[in-house]
């Protein structure tokens, strides 16, 4: 999981136009990969319960 730095708005001022390109597309693959963590807990879960 990539360590986003989304959190801190001063740090984006500091990148260049590439590495802020870079930087979304760690944050997409981040979020994609805890929506599937989600998602498969999800089906874990019984209709029944």
């Amino acid at each position: 999981m990539c360590d986003c730095k989304c959190h801190d708005k001063e740090h984006h001022k500091e990148m260049t136009r590439e590495e802020r390109l870079d930087h979304i597309r760690e944050c997409l693959d981040s979020a994609v990969h805890r929506i599937e963590c989600v998602q498969k807990e999800l089906d874990k879960i019984d209709p029944k319960d």
